[in-house]
This record gives C-alpha cells, structure tokens and sequence, in this order.
C-alpha cells in the first residue's frame, strides 16, 4: 500500500550457472513511509524452490524509502548471480518488499521475468593439486587447493606457492 512498482527491465533472461543479470525497476512512494523498505530479488524454480536471493535497501543507504517524496519514481538496480549449481531449467526471476528490520514481506511478489537456466558450456577440471584445502568464500569461490609446499627450507629461502581456486 505504501509503494507502487512503476516499471521494470531485466537484462539477461538465458543464462548459465555462474552468470549474472541485473533488474533495474523504479518505484514510487504514495505516501509518507516510516520503514526503509528493501527490496528482495529472488530466483524461483518450477518446484517453488528459491535457488538464489539477493536483497538490498531500495534506494541505497543514501536514499532510503522514509526520505521519498511522493510521488517522485526511484531507481532501484538488482544483480542476481545464477548459483553453479542451479540446474539446467526454467526459474520465475521474482520481486518482493520486505522491512528488514522486521524481516517481514509485503504486499504481492511480482513476476519479473521467466529465465532459462542452460548448461554452461565450461566444464571444469580439479587439477592435480598437492594439497587439498577445500576452503569455501560464501558460495562464490572455493579454494580448491595448492601446491606441494617445499619440505625444508632455510632462512631468506624464496617461497613460491599455486594456488587453485574454483568459481562456484
């Protein structure tokens, strides 16, 4: 009831596992507004899933909801990364408000878009490492391992260590 989505463009609708699209919309306020609403993008599979989320003040931190005149549309960007492991099908591309101080959601979620999720055409292949590590950074990136470190070495000797990491 407080904010009205006027209009909507998503950028990429096929995409592969790892990519990424951005949705710029323009909301309106049409009336005083006290919560600095955010907006959630989220990736919905056919089985009602929520393969991805990604959420953020609309407005930015500078310009929050309760500093909106009414009336007056502002632009809200979203980029939503496909996960690695989405696969291969179509998903809903989906709006929501939320308050996040709350953490409730308002009012309808929208459809934005229909994506097609298509098999990435790069495979990748675990190189032989001499150490395994596994690390994981927040689902992007993984670690994946490193070179066989010297076994000995002295004082002022030059380390060189390969890194492997892996998108995910």
């Amino acid at each position: 009831d407080d904010l009205l989505l006027v209009a909507l463009q998503v950028a990429r609708t096929d995409l592969a596992p790892g990519e990424t699209t951005s949705v710029t919309s323009y909301w309106q306020s049409l009336r005083s507004v006290d919560a600095a609403y955010a907006g959630v993008l989220m990736l919905v599979g056919q089985d009602g899933h929520i393969a991805a989320l990604t959420e953020s003040v609309l407005g930015g931190p500078e310009y929050p909801t309760p500093q909106w005149g009414p009336g007056k549309p502002v632009r809200w960007v979203a980029r939503l990364r496909i996960p690695a492991t989405a696969g291969q099908d179509n998903y809903d591309l989906r709006i929501a408000l939320k308050n996040p101080g709350t953490g409730e959601m308002f009012g309808e979620t929208v459809q934005a878009a229909a994506l097609r999720v298509s098999q990435s055409s790069h495979v990748w292949v675990a190189p032989k490492a001499g150490v395994a590590i596994g690390a994981d950074f927040g689902g992007y990136a993984e670690l994946y391992g490193a070179n066989a470190l010297p076994a000995e070495m002295r004082a002022g000797d030059e380390l060189n260590v390969e890194l492997y990491w892996h998108a995910t």
